[in-house]
C-alpha cells in the first residue's frame, strides 16, 4: 500500500516520474552486471539521498520528520541552457559559501577574478558516510574542496585529523613536483558531505590564470609535507631549502619595510597583513644585507604568502 501511494505521489510530479524512469534503469543495470548486494544497497541509497537531499527542506515545509520527495534534475543541464551573465551569477551564488571559508582566499584578498574563475571550475559532488573520496597513492586527478560536512585524513591507515567545511586536501602533488602521489586518504565521516572536485585539467587552468593561487598552495603543502615527514621528499637537500622558505619571505619583507620605511603603516589596522607576527629576521634584530630591492609586484606576492602561511599553519 504504501508503494502504491508513492506511486501516486510521483506520478503527478514530471521530475518525481524521471526519478522512477531512471531507477528502473539502474535496477536493470545491476541485475545484468550482477552487482554484489552490500554495492547495491549503497548504490540505491545514494540515488535516492541525492535527489532528496536538495528538496527536502522545501517538501518539509518545517516539518523535520515529512517524507522528501525524489526530484530529478540535471544540474550541468539547467547552467548550460542559461545565458552568460546569468550563468555567472549562478556558479557564484552555488559556490559561494565554500568559496568564502577557503583560508588561502585570505592571502588574496578574496580577489573577485579568482572567486570567479574558482566558481565556474569547481564541479559540486554529494558523498555518503564512510566513502573514501581520495585515496593514498593514486596519481593526481583532482583537488577536493569541502563544501559542508566533515572528513577525516589518514595516512598508512593512521588518523592524523578531523576537518570540516573549506578544507581542501590533494594539491600536494599538483604543487611539489617531487611528490607524484596522493600522500592522504580522507574519508566522510558526517551522514552527507558536499564537495566540490577541481580535476586536473581546471588546475591547470586556474594556475595558469592566476600563478598566486599556485604559490600560496604550494607554500601550505610545504608546511604540510614537513608535519608529515614523508619518505618522498626527505632529501636533507630539499627538507633545508622549504624550512627557509618563511624565513627568506620574512627577509623580503622587512626589506621593504626597510626601503620605504612603512613598518608602522603596514601593521596599522586595514593595511598589511592581519596579526602579522614579528619575523625572526625582523630588521631590528639582524642586518639585512645589500640585495635588489623588492619590487612592488613582489612585496603583493609576499604579503599573500605571508598571509596564508599564518592561516595554514597548525594544519596537524
Amino acid at each position: 500500500m504504501p508503494g502504491s501511494v508513492t506511486a501516486v505521489i510521483l506520478s503527478m510530479d514530471a521530475s518525481g516520474q524521471r526519478f522512477m524512469s531512471h531507477m528502473d534503469e539502474i535496477e536493470a543495470f545491476l541485475a545484468r552486471k550482477m552487482i554484489p548486494p552490500n554495492l547495491r544497497k549503497r548504490i540505491r541509497a545514494y540515488m535516492h539521498l541525492r535527489y532528496t537531499a536538495a528538496t527536502a527542506s522545501v517538501n518539509n515545509e518545517g516539518s523535520a520528520d515529512a517524507p522528501a520527495t525524489p526530484r530529478m534534475y540535471d544540474e550541468n543541464y539547467i547552467v548550460g541552457e542559461l545565458s552568460i551573465g546569468i550563468k555567472k551569477d549562478l556558479q557564484a551564488f552555488l559556490a559561494g559559501d565554500l568559496i568564502q571559508k577557503l583560508p588561502f582566499m585570505v592571502g588574496l584578498n578574496f580577489s573577485p577574478p579568482v572567486m570567479g574563475c574558482l566558481a565556474r571550475l569547481l564541479v559540486p559532488e554529494m558523498t555518503m558516510n564512510d566513502e573514501v573520496i581520495l585515496s593514498q597513492g593514486d596519481p593526481p586527478q583532482y583537488i577536493l574542496f569541502v563544501g559542508n560536512g566533515s572528513v577525516r585524513i589518514l595516512r598508512d591507515n593512521k588518523e592524523l585529523k578531523q576537518f570540516a567545511d573549506g578544507s581542501y586536501f590533494g594539491e600536494i602533488p599538483f604543487v611539489i613536483e617531487s611528490v607524484i602521489k596522493q600522500p592522504l586518504e580522507v574519508r566522510v565521516t558526517s551522514s552527507v558531505c558536499n564537495v566540490y572536485t577541481l580535476s586536473a585539467t581546471c588546475v591547470a587552468e586556474l594556475f595558469d590564470a592566476f600563478s598566486e593561487v599556485r604559490e600560496l598552495m604550494r607554500l601550505v603543502a610545504v608546511q604540510r609535507l614537513s608535519k608529515l615527514r614523508m619518505q618522498e621528499v626527505s632529501q636533507p637537500k630539499f627538507l633545508k631549502k622549504q624550512q627557509s622558505e618563511r624565513e627568506i619571505l620574512g627577509k623580503k619583507f622587512d626589506r621593504f619595510l626597510s626601503q620605504e620605511n612603512l613598518k608602522g603603516m603596514v601593521r596599522h589596522s586595514g593595511e598589511g597583513p592581519a596579526n602579522y607576527p614579528e619575523s625572526p629576521s625582523s630588521s631590528k634584530h639582524m642586518k639585512i644585507p645589500d640585495e635588489t630591492p623588492c619590487s612592488p609586484d613582489e612585496v603583493e606576492l609576499t604579503l599573500m604568502k605571508l598571509n596564508a602561511s599564518c592561516a595554514h599553519s597548525s594544519y596537524f
